[in-house]
């Protein structure tokens, strides 16, 4: 609902043209440059301001044509006021002679015929007044269609006048942000004819307490993010127009009109309903004419009115994508809307943990219709704003298959929206979905497979009461290109979850709104961290962390592998990247996997290929794109038996080539000799270098050591034994790998040795 208008003035906030204009003040002591505004109006020109000081100015005011600024230099609008008995037809404060730039702003006027009368002029400007006490509050007319009559009439409170707003003959303001309440018609659209309509635009003011909220007559009247209760009749459209007319009459859009006693709309030509909530009324819509018309109602709430329609031809009214008691089809819904808190006069709509409106995305799909948001249409007045992510999946035979994600936007209902068997129901047919794959986040890691079997009829699930979070990873398999659209919420980026050590592989998602490197959103955890696999690459620190161009977007999945636990661990808002995308290989082809096992390769700079392919008896197993002097290869290896070959593929520049051996490094033992890869599906990794290197380097000597007492507490001795005369050095390091005591180095010859530690 909207709020009532602070009327307050700050001459802070005054326009830059103040700046540079010639000022004046009016003060009734004398005090000032001026005694009465009119005086000052007199003297001053265009683009001039007058500051007017406290006090009741019993005077009409006219501005003479001149573009100026008349402001009340006071806090508060009640403190200035002009208050004078007008006339029939003219005004307590007059635009009368073609202003186009003159503004009034911060008085109270009351007691005249008409309080402000702006008749043959282009956009005068009236805001920030208190309009009361008068036949007519402002008066909007025009005689001489050389103006274009379009005044600014906005942020005033308007009350306690027969009229609040009368737009007359060809006249075109634009009436926004004001309160209107206590008068006998708030705002009265008059045109004289059909050649002579009014066109007022009307948007984002609070009407109530009146006899009529806004009325027409002659009038083409656009009503938008209005709050229209507690009249007799919200909105009143009761003449008809002769027909033809190329346009609907009367247009209401973002509106919530309730409460109103007789009639929420009372109408009786050509109406556009759209996005509007009508509740609470005695009668929600009123249809008047007696003859077939057109009325439309699209994206609207008409509930819990005493009666929804009553009148006329009724049956002529078109309802499309609404939410009413009656009228079936047109995709129409007749439920509870579940307003958020109605009982205060608040028709938003819910979306909590436990319910969700039934009008939240149920509107018309074109776009033309979509909410401010981009989502697809709610139902009334109020949006709820969100978002929608579509999650692409790829076609297992075309593009590999296999879609790493984790549901960075989800409905956060937990209730039916996010169990795997309804978020899963549009693309469940066998022929495009094959399973989901996950690990569970806990004290324990247990592996989950989702899928669905149509046999027998209606089909039967495993897993399917699985709830999808955001924190969690998932590897999908689709065997036909398809798509998801999930409306919800980003998960917080505060959430926090466990990552298990002890070599438990985490399946975790990232669901920040920023992309990052991955460095930076795993700061703070990469000393416990060892290796982080994505489903494009894969890092590790063996020797410390590599320097790579690794970001995590929103959706990403990685899985994690870590020392110890981190029972609350959170992703790092950091420094946001621009997406690193890693270059699919064209020239090789592979069947990609729910898993791998990355080959990080060094190659020789003169010796670059484009491309290099992954080989397992001459079938490829994986491919990359060669970038620089460091590749890797997520290569599809495992259930596999043989050895490994490298194929490098020089893009038209010379004839490919067959590696079959090459120099393998071990990083647990820095050891390095000249081969080829004999498949183990133990590994979790493989060093490979094309570089001109010494074909083996000769394993370290193996160092047998321990400790006791273990644990201590303060001192313990270290035993170690030497088999040959040995180049030695050994030191103390913390978790954190730095260094704290070097305890020995140097030569030593073969033996047993004792060394304590305090």
């Amino acid at each position: 609902m909207l709020k009532k208008i602070t009327l307050n003035i700050f001459l802070l906030l005054l326009c830059s043209s103040c700046l540079f204009a010639e000022t004046y003040t009016v003060k009734q002591d004398g005090t000032g440059d001026f005694t009465t505004i009119q005086a000052a109006i007199n003297y001053v020109v265009d683009d001039d301001v007058i500051f007017v000081y406290e006090g009741t100015y019993n005077e009409q005011i006219y501005f003479l044509g001149k573009n100026i600024l008349v402001y009340a230099n006071s806090q508060f609008v009640e403190e200035t006021i002009i208050s004078y008995p007008s006339t029939p037809f003219v005004g307590v404060v007059n635009f009368s002679d073609g202003e186009s730039d003159a503004e009034i702003n911060g008085f109270t006027i009351q007691g005249g015929y008409i309080g402000v009368n702006i008749t043959n002029c282009d956009s005068p400007k009236i805001q920030n007044c208190k309009i009361q006490n008068n036949d007519h509050g402002i008066f909007v007319r025009l005689y001489n269609y050389t103006y274009s009559s379009t005044p600014e009439i906005c942020n005033n409170e308007i009350s306690f006048n027969e009229t609040g707003i009368k737009c007359f003959d060809d006249t075109h303001p634009n009436i926004y942000s004001n309160v209107i309440k206590n008068c006998n018609i708030g705002i009265y659209g008059y045109g004289i004819d059909v050649d002579r309509m009014s066109f007022p635009t009307i948007y984002g003011n609070e009407i109530f307490d009146n006899n009529y909220g806004i009325r027409m007559w002659y009038s083409h009247v656009y009503i938008t993010g209005c709050v229209i209760y507690d009249n007799n009749v919200g909105i009143d459209n009761s003449i008809i127009m002769p027909l033809p007319q190329p346009f609907p009459l009367l247009v209401i859009s973002t509106c919530l009109i309730y409460d109103n006693i007789d009639y929420g709309i009372k109408i009786s030509d050509r109406t556009t309903i759209d996005k509007t909530t009508i509740t609470q009324n005695t009668t929600g819509v009123c249809f008047l004419s007696a003859i077939p018309l057109w009325y439309e109602i699209i994206n609207s709430i008409l509930w819990d009115n005493t009666s929804t329609f009553w009148g006329y031809n009724s049956n002529y009214v078109t309802v499309t994508y609404s939410d009413l008691p009656e009228l079936v089809g047109n995709n129409n819904i007749h439920v509870d809307p579940l307003f958020d808190n109605p009982g205060n006069s608040e028709f938003t709509l819910e979306w909590s943990s436990t319910e969700k409106s039934p009008c939240i995305d149920a509107g018309n799909p074109d776009h033309q219709y979509a909410d401010p948001d981009g989502t697809k249409a709610d139902m009334g007045a109020f949006y709820y704003p969100h978002e929608v992510k579509t999650y692409d999946f790829p076609n297992a035979n075309t593009d590999r298959g296999w879609k790493w994600l984790c549901y960075d936007i989800l409905d956060r209902t937990v209730d039916p929206y996010n169990i795997a068997e309804n978020m899963l129901d549009p693309i469940k047919d066998p022929s495009i979905f094959e399973h989901a794959d996950c690990k569970t986040l806990g004290t324990v890691n247990e592996y989950i497979e989702i899928d669905y079997d149509p046999e027998p009829p209606p089909g039967q699930w495993t897993n399917g009461d699985h709830v999808f979070t955001s924190p969690q990873g998932y590897k999908f398999q689709t065997l036909e290109q398809c798509w998801l659209a999930i409306p919800g919420f980003r998960c917080e980026s505060t959430t926090t979850f466990p990552i298990l050590g002890r070599d438990e592989p985490n399946w975790i998602g990232y669901f920040l709104e920023e992309t990052q490197h991955v460095y930076d959103a795993f700061y703070g955890y990469l000393d416990n961290i060892y290796k982080i696999q994505a489903q494009q690459w894969s890092v590790e620190n063996e020797n410390g962390w590599p320097d790579v161009p690794y970001t995590l977007s929103p959706g990403d999945m990685v899985v994690v592998w870590c020392r110890d636990d981190i029972l609350n661990f959170s992703w790092v808002n950091d420094t946001p990247r621009e997406a690193f995308n890693v270059e699919k290989a064209q020239n090789f082809t592979f069947s990609e996997e729910a898993d791998y096992i990355p080959i990080y390769m060094q190659l020789n700079p003169e010796d670059l290929p484009t491309e290099i392919g992954a080989l397992i008896d001459g079938e490829c197993q994986g491919a990359t794109v060669v970038q620089d002097t460091s590749a890797q290869i997520c290569a599809y290896i495992l259930g596999s038996q043989g050895n490994m070959e490298f194929e490098f593929y020089y893009g038209g520049r010379s004839e490919n080539k067959v590696i079959r051996e090459y120099n393998i490094y071990d990083p647990k033992t820095s050891h390095t000799e000249k081969g080829s890869i004999k498949v183990d599906n133990n590994r979790g990794s493989y060093y490979v270098s094309f570089k001109n290197e010494p074909e083996s380097t000769p394993a370290p000597v193996k160092l047998e050591a321990s400790n006791y007492p273990n644990p201590f507490n303060p001192v313990t001795t270290i035993a170690y034994s030497l088999p040959e005369d040995s180049q030695i050095s050994i030191s103390i390091f913390n978790i954190k790998g730095q260094e704290v005591k070097e305890l020995t180095s140097g030569i030593q010859p073969a033996g047993n040795y004792n060394i304590t530690w305090n």
